[in-house]
């Protein structure tokens, strides 16, 4: 009897593991379009440096892993916006089958942030909007950008 709970143990372990994984809650501010073509990643690091209410940009590449099944994961250039803290993260996904997308968003887990940080993330998002428009003007949208809000507030 006492074997028998010790072979139950480690699958009723992974059960509760996989439970308990998926209770973190994201609210946020979330737009994307498809982009017509690969994007010009060193446009849009020169773009982001014209956003007024951003004081430091980070980036980061990520290559595909060409190992993952289906098929390989997304190339992606994140860049991470700061002003006194981080803003959001404007991002370039860019598939195995070449189809790109430009994904804008801000969020935080587990709480809601306050209504003045979602102004804020939202106005930051209309800015780097515009200055991708004027300054790469190569980089066109194949779909409007979509914006959704989860659990949060956009007026």
């Amino acid at each position: 009897m006492n074997r028998a709970l010790r072979v139950a143990s480690p699958p009723a372990a992974l059960v509760a593991l996989v439970v308990l994984a998926g209770c973190e809650i994201g609210y946020g501010v979330f737009r994307s379009a498809k982009l017509d073509g690969s994007p010009d990643v060193e446009c849009v690091a020169t773009a982001l440096a014209t956003v007024r209410d951003v004081t430091r940009v980070q980036h980061s590449h990520k290559d595909p892993n060409r190992r993952s099944w289906p098929h390989p994961t997304d190339t992606l250039d994140q860049f991470t916006l700061h002003d006194n803290e981080i803003m959001g993260v404007v991002e370039l996904a860019v598939a195995y089958d070449g189809n790109a997308r430009l994904n804008l968003y801000y969020f935080q887990l587990n709480r809601r942030p306050p209504q003045d940080k979602i102004d804020r993330a939202r106005s930051i998002m209309d800015q780097v909007e515009r200055a991708l428009t004027e300054t790469c003007p190569d980089m066109r949208l194949a779909s409007p950008l979509v914006e959704r809000c989860d659990r949060v507030e956009c007026q």
